[in-house]
């Protein structure tokens, strides 16, 4: 949603800037009422631990908010083409490596699947040519390696 919102709705990053920061500073306070406020902890359990991860339902950030976090620094770098077709291959990407991954993934690389990363890189070439901007395909394509390389490695 934010990579195609940014692209046809918004003609300068300061306006994307305007929506994403706060709910940017909304999704880290969220997190931080989370592990230090009972009544916030209640409500995610009774509503919300089914779709946390383990390492979620310890502490860590949710990957909603990480997805804020990135998404707000990645438009406050880059120029706008860039900031989408990085946002695409974010949402899209990721998404498909970790269903494909957690569906039919049997080579692990560390906690990531070959199978999964390797859809994601199809998706996100698939993706790029097709959304491509005015950018020169070899940095469309060479984005997308580089997102699934990054994809891959076990950083947690």
């Amino acid at each position: 949603v934010i990579p195609f919102t940014y692209l046809f709705f918004f003609e300068s990053r300061f306006q994307v800037l305007r929506i994403l920061v706060p709910l940017t500073v909304f999704a880290i306070v969220i997190e931080y009422l989370r592990v230090h406020s009972v009544i916030i902890k209640k409500i995610f359990d009774n509503f919300l631990i089914s779709m946390l991860r383990l390492h979620e339902m310890d502490g860590k950030y949710t990957g909603a908010t990480w997805l804020f976090i990135g998404s707000t620094l990645t438009v406050a770098v880059f120029p706008k083409e860039i900031a989408v077709i990085s946002l695409i291959y974010m949402s899209i990407g990721d998404t498909v490596a970790g269903l494909v991954g957690r569906k039919f993934g049997k080579m692990k690389f560390y906690d990531k699947t070959i199978e999964g990363s390797l859809a994601g890189l199809i998706v996100c070439l698939l993706s790029g040519y097709l959304v491509q901007l005015s950018l020169p395909l070899v940095v469309v394509f060479s984005g997308a390696f580089a997102a699934m390389f990054i994809e891959l490695l076990p950083i947690s």
